[in-house]
């Protein structure tokens, strides 16, 4: 029995690595001795349409400006964040004041802010900014207003520029990504299906052997699958693919 995985929650790199090595699964065991050599290279011709447009999309113009400019919002409040932890403990009450005001302000997100997705980290930007814009003068009194217009610059770049690759994105590959996704789908399925079929009625070791590896790949996906959800649900998710924000309503599961 092979086991079930959702598909349409892979984002695109994934979803590329998750046929990817099921390639190399069925090819190991050689698709002609399993049967199944028509279903895999049709397998084959649309995952390789699929890598084609997806490195198109990981080369957008705007990806590289996104990382420069997240890591400049980023040095911009590690920094802020420390002056004002510093001032904490100023020896004028007014100045320890002001400065623990601020951190109670920033420690509703926490430290760990930068590590957030770039969506909730740039919403949690612009939450914090205007809390502080009706009270200058706190953050003139611990010596920040030069660093909160960085920030403040730096946050509204980011996501003007996040908002030009969506577009770019949506506009160029989005529906030609779907729609590879769906055809890719169906072939797995009828490839799984195949080898499912002739597994019961053969009962050979090459089809046992093929359907654990398939399993035991289909597992690690599964398992990074839940460890996304339970980040998810606490707010928590790190971004770590460039192409992480584009929702592909992929259907599949077997």
């Amino acid at each position: 029995m092979i086991k079930n995985i959702y598909l349409k929650n892979l984002r695109n790199n994934e979803f590329v690595q998750f046929f990817e090595n099921l390639q190399e699964i069925v090819l190991s065991n050689n698709p002609e001795t399993l049967k199944v050599q028509e279903q895999y290279s049709a397998l084959n011709k649309s995952l390789a349409l699929l890598q084609l447009t997806h490195k198109k999309n990981t080369g957008s113009s705007y990806s590289e400006q996104l990382a420069q400019l997240d890591r400049r919002r980023d040095i911009a409040l590690s920094s802020i964040y420390n002056v004002i932890e510093t001032y904490t403990n100023h020896f004028n009450a007014d100045v320890c004041s002001a400065a623990v005001e601020l951190k109670k302000e920033l420690d509703v997100y926490g430290r760990d802010i930068v590590k957030y997705n770039y969506q909730y980290e740039t919403n949690a930007i612009e939450d914090i900014l205007a809390k502080w814009e009706l009270k200058p003068e706190r953050i003139a009194s611990v010596n920040l207003t030069d660093w909160v217009g960085e920030l403040k610059e730096a946050n509204i770049l980011f996501n003007t520029r996040f908002l030009d690759r969506v577009k770019e994105t949506a506009e160029d590959n989005n529906i030609k990504v779907v729609e590879l996704r769906n055809i890719i789908v169906e072939a797995y399925n009828e490839l799984i299906g195949f080898i499912k079929a002739y597994a019961m009625i053969e009962k050979t070791e090459v089809y046992t052997k093929t359907i654990d590896q398939i399993n035991a790949l289909i597992n690690q996906y599964n398992k990074m699958l839940r460890a996304r959800l339970s980040k998810k649900s606490t707010g928590m998710e790190v971004e770590d693919d460039e192409n992480s924000d584009i929702d592909i309503n992929t259907t599949g599961e077997n």
